[in-house]
């Protein structure tokens, strides 16, 4: 069980992770080595995954589809090499084991629906006999929130991500600086500098500059949630409208309630993809939602682990879709 410490500085790393063994060791009340030490064993142990760079992809005219996947062939090296397939796809930017009525759970992240359909189709005839979709749903709006459970009266927060949006033009030096930042959040202004081969000044300037344009959003990173001894589950609702504004109101409630971390407004048979995250001893959420809200349908997804997540393909570094 997460005592209170390691939980305060997962949220911590979680809201950013580019934060300094300093600043961690101020506000946990422990020494800087402590600090520093505790966060490698997290990393050595794998109950942190990764670091990861949040980037709207909507600043790139990139839209989102989720999609379920069911195995028909339960053979381990087939199950495997569906994995490292769609582990190796660039526009796939996440992958999720998941139970109860599918196997995985996967977004695409593409300039066009066409795209999408010409990826999707090609890795099931690669997988014909293997593998079937189960369910799909394009993004409209995505909402992420603070890992609120993970730390006591923490501050509120929303990202919002998709959606309408303008698009950016970036240089080869901005991609180039995004590009290093996407791969390694942690990496130093001076690493970085060194590798794009620009002053470091520059690099702080153009940094400064893809938060401003809110392409960054923030700097977090991937739990191993099952060792962490987290639940996490995703919930596809319909509610049943009673006033215009009932969507406003499950979002404005979602965003303040500690368990809920993001809600995905989405076009298919339910209209909203929320996620759910709770330690072990805190009580499930849906009994909540229903008391507060009609919801005419829904379908709970609980996840096994996280297998992939970015939030951009990697060919966008190379030029602007």
């Amino acid at each position: 069980m997460l005592n209170y410490k390691t939980s305060k500085l997962l949220y911590l790393l979680s809201e950013n992770c580019r934060i300094t063994s300093k600043e961690l060791s101020k506000y946990l009340k422990i020494s800087q080595q402590s600090a520093s030490y505790t966060v490698l064993n997290l990393l050595k142990k794998r109950k942190i995954l990764k670091y990861q760079t949040l980037i709207d992809p909507a600043k790139f005219g990139l839209i989102n589809i989720i999609a379920f996947f069911r195995y028909t062939n339960f053979d381990t090296s087939i199950i495997q090499q569906i994995k490292k397939h769609l582990r190796e796809n660039q526009f796939i930017t996440r992958i999720e084991n998941i139970t109860q009525g599918s196997d995985l759970l996967i977004e695409y992240s593409v300039p066009n629906l066409s795209l999408f359909n010409k990826e999707n189709r090609d890795f099931l005839h690669k997988f014909t006999k293997s593998i079937i979709m189960s369910d799909i749903y394009v993004v409209i709006v995505k909402h992420i929130y603070n890992q609120k459970f993970l730390m006591r009266n923490p501050p509120e927060t929303e990202i919002i991500l998709s959606g309408d949006r303008d698009l950016i033009n970036l240089s080869n030096h901005q991609l180039q600086v995004l590009e290093a930042l996407k791969n390694n959040p942690k990496e130093s202004i001076l690493q970085i500098s060194k590798k794009v081969k620009l002053d470091p000044k520059t690099v702080i300037k153009i940094k400064k500059y893809l938060e401003k344009q809110m392409i960054i959003r923030k700097y977090s990173s991937v739990l191993n949630y099952s060792s962490l001894e987290i639940n996490r589950k995703h919930v596809l609702i319909q509610l049943d409208y009673e006033k215009p504004n009932d969507i406003k109101k499950f979002i404005e409630y979602a965003k303040n309630h500690k368990n809920i971390i993001s809600v995905i407004k989405t076009l298919g048979d339910y209209e909203m993809f929320i996620t759910i995250e709770r330690t072990y001893s805190e009580k499930p959420v849906m009994n909540e939602l229903r008391k507060e809200f009609k919801i005419s349908n829904y379908k709970i997804i609980p996840s096994e682990g996280i297998l992939k997540k970015n939030h951009v393909p990697d060919n966008i570094f190379k030029q602007n879709i």
